[in-house]
């Protein structure tokens, strides 16, 4: 039987987990050891991926087996590093079999970094081209709301936001999501993430991997679809927001408000006003203590029209539960 490609999560320094096994995702919690995935108990996993891990390029090793007969079996161990936007590598692809067999081309997988001070998520080329944007089309860095606007179903995103926009040691986070592929087709990506506090990438390091062809994707919920396009129906275009940061973290409706440019920003925060971003904090901090809401008016950067800015009305409140401290539900609308 062809031997099957295995994905090695690295993401904090010294770690390594396997996650999944042949396209099928495992949890971190699942715990299987790595040298479970060596055919022979002398073929030694973990150094080599050490090795595999401090060379960050295709590495590849040829090691032979005295076997029981008093004969020798050659093995091939082939490690592919998934390298993320800053440089570390955020997983090994690891290959083990005879030397006289040619695996499959690895599947498909991809890195990014949620860097919560400059308010982006950085991503790589591969991760660009997993939805099916062309290499030439690529942007290196994404405001959070642009990132996730691909997301047709994601079901887990106050998990992955407690992570990333309050990171501490250790943190972790997996789940599922749907993403619309430029071709019209759903996919089913499989995440982890961990926290990562390292200078100048303070935030959390992710790992994307697409099973789509052995997970079936979810799709939207009919009732949550029907809810979105009543309120854009009305005018009322509801997110998520980062009060204390200022930036737009997340669209909860199938349109964004068409009078906000939110795209092809350099910084989530760019979005409001730098003037209106205290007031922006102040009023989350009000309706947070008091589990109410409130209406206050800020300007939002322009989509169109000879003025930079336009004056938008927001019904802002906390979000649910202790993730209410870094998150405001607002709903946006114009007089």
């Amino acid at each position: 039987m062809q031997p099957e490609w295995s994905l090695i999560e690295t993401l904090a320094a010294g770690g390594m987990n396997i996650v999944a096994k042949g396209g099928q995702p495992r949890s971190v919690t699942e715990s299987l050891s790595l040298q479970r995935l060596s055919p022979d108990a002398k073929i030694a996993v973990r150094p080599f991926l050490q090795r595999a891990r401090e060379s960050r390029s295709r590495y590849e090793e040829l090691t032979e087996i005295r076997t029981r007969g008093g004969g020798t079996s050659t093995y091939r161990l082939l490690a592919v590093p998934v390298l993320g936007p800053t440089g570390a590598v955020h997983a090994l692809q690891l290959w083990i079999g005879h030397a006289d067999l040619e695996p499959e081309p690895p599947r498909i997988v991809s890195a990014v970094s949620w860097l919560l001070e400059k308010g982006v998520i950085a991503q790589t080329v591969e991760a660009s081209m997993m939805s099916g944007v062309e290499p030439d089309a690529h942007v290196p860095e994404r405001t959070p709301a642009e990132y996730y606007a691909k997301s047709i179903r994601f079901d887990d995103t106050a998990g992955l936001f407690a992570l990333c926009l309050a990171p501490t040691a250790g943190g972790h986070w997996e789940g599922s999501f749907s993403v619309l592929h430029a071709d019209g087709r759903i996919m089913r990506w499989h995440c982890h993430a961990r926290a990562c506090l390292e200078p100048g990438e303070i935030g959390a390091r992710v790992l994307w991997h697409d099973v789509t062809d052995t997970v079936a994707p979810d799709k939207p919920i009919l009732d949550v679809l029907a809810r979105q396009r009543g309120m854009e129906a009305l005018g009322i275009y509801p997110a998520l927001l980062t009060p204390k940061r200022g930036f737009l973290t997340m669209w909860l409706c199938e349109t964004p408000a068409p009078w906000v440019q939110w795209r092809d920003v350099s910084s989530g925060d760019e979005v409001f006003h730098a003037e209106d971003r205290p007031v922006i904090e102040a009023a989350h901090t009000r309706v947070h203590d008091s589990g109410g809401h409130e209406e206050i008016t800020v300007r939002t950067k322009a989509s169109e029209g000879p003025e930079p800015w336009i004056s938008t009305r927001m019904r802002i409140s906390s979000y649910p539960g202790d993730l209410g401290r870094h998150l405001a539900v607002v709903d946006m609308y114009r007089d």
